[in-house]
């Protein structure tokens, strides 16, 4: 005859289980980040090449981050001009990234856009539309210069997401006429606490000089994917790309401001 478990037998066999989930479990979830990480750089690798293919085709000069539709209503972001070279909307997105930027309208412009995107401008290189890009020949070390970094979520006081045509500096202020220095580590963490809300979310803070915060810096195992102005993509922390000996984020202000048009 057949003997049953006991009790104390299928209590242990539990224990076991539970141990073997409790360490499993964490792995798993690291495997399944480390493979959007994967999926997001990958992602970035197509952008970039795709911006490279605009800047050759518009006699190297980088795109803006947003372009006016003259005095009509519309707001065509970057993602508009560069999606005819890389063909496929869903490179736009990252994996990791909860809340991608829909597209959205207000009472001044309709922004034309992807359907959804993950990813933010630097406006060092991607400029604002009231600033003319800079050129490739321009930038001091392209490869050395990030263009586009991952988008932090933010929200209005609506929790409306933030605009789709805001891009972000690592300069103070962000888009300097005059004067400015270099955004430090430290500035990152000031403005991303000024920007943090009580239940952990954050809001676009506009009072701020410093928008640093807005890139996402710590999206995939304690940093994030860069995509660079040569076109290639790589993983950094983000306090590896603010490190005044070795500045990713262009230590000259390139774009030339031109005014609204």
């Amino acid at each position: 005859m057949k003997r049953a478990f006991t009790l104390i037998e299928l209590l242990v066999v539990i224990a076991i289980i539970a141990i073997l989930a409790a360490i499993l479990f964490p792995v798993f979830a690291q495997a399944r980040e480390m493979a959007r990480s994967a999926s997001c750089l990958s992602n970035e690798k197509q952008l970039g090449l795709g911006v490279m293919m605009y800047v050759q085709d518009y006699d190297e000069i980088y795109p803006r981050t947003s372009y006016l539709d003259g005095a009509g209503p519309n707001d065509y972001t970057w993602t508009y001009v560069i999606q005819p070279y890389v063909k496929n909307v869903q490179v736009f997105v990252c994996p990791s990234d909860p809340y991608p930027v829909p597209p959205m309208s207000t009472k001044k412009a309709n922004y034309i856009q992807v359907p959804r995107f993950s990813y933010i401008t630097n406006y060092n290189v991607i400029p604002a539309h009231d600033w003319a890009p800079p050129s490739l020949a321009t930038l001091d070390a392209p490869a050395a210069t990030i263009m586009l970094s991952e988008r932090r979520p933010l929200f209005d006081k609506n929790h409306n997401p933030m605009s789709s045509w805001k891009g972000v500096s690592a300069f103070n202020p962000d888009q300097p006429e005059g004067p400015y220095v270099l955004c430090t580590y430290n500035d990152y963490l000031s403005s991303l606490a000024a920007a943090t809300n009580p239940d952990g979310s954050w809001t676009d803070n506009k009072n701020l000089d410093v928008q640093i915060y807005r890139v996402m810096g710590e999206r995939h195992r304690g940093g994030a994917n860069f995509i660079f102005a040569d076109g290639h993509s790589k993983w950094y922390r983000m306090a590896q790309t603010l490190d005044p000996a070795n500045f990713l984020w262009g230590t000259t202000w390139y774009p030339r401001f031109t005014g609204w048009d």
